[in-house]
């Protein structure tokens, strides 16, 4: 508001939740997927690009088939750990006023007295959440570290 009635703006104004929830989650997932993805292009071996660069690959054509295959093998099990820490702090969004699964678990636990079985409930629902995205990152990390 302060920065509003700095450019002479004295009305309202209303953020929408879901956008500023997902605006910020975006951004720090985003920030570590990223540093994950760097980490892994440099971890591989320089000799990789120069062969490409040898053999008259296209700059385009080596990223794809050779670069980016051996860059997701490295990567895959750190960006798991990202998405892991993602899904959770998803949890936190319910301070821009936005109902998810903690929040609707408050208020049922709330408004019937028994927080124990809502809590539960949310737990077994971020655990099956978890497992379901441990699987398909398992499946993907089978795939790209065939032949190592």
């Amino acid at each position: 508001m302060y920065v509003a009635k700095i450019f002479g703006y004295d009305g309202y104004i209303e953020i929408n939740a879901f956008l500023t929830g997902a605006f910020s989650i975006g951004i720090i997932s985003g920030a570590y997927s990223t540093e994950v993805f760097r980490g892994a292009v440099q971890s591989i071996n320089k000799g990789q690009f120069e062969a490409s660069e040898v053999l008259g690959f296209k700059k385009k054509i080596y990223y794809y088939k050779v670069i980016i295959p051996q860059m997701l093998r490295l990567a895959l099990p750190n960006i798991s750990n990202v998405w892991q820490i993602t899904l959770k702090d998803t949890s936190l969004i319910s301070v821009t006023g936005l109902v998810e699964i903690m929040r609707m678990s408050y208020v049922a636990a709330g408004s019937t007295r028994d927080p124990l079985f809502f809590y539960s409930f949310a737990a077994v629902l971020y655990l099956f959440l978890t497992f379901l995205s441990m699987k398909l990152f398992n499946k993907l990390e089978k795939h790209y570290s065939r032949g190592y």
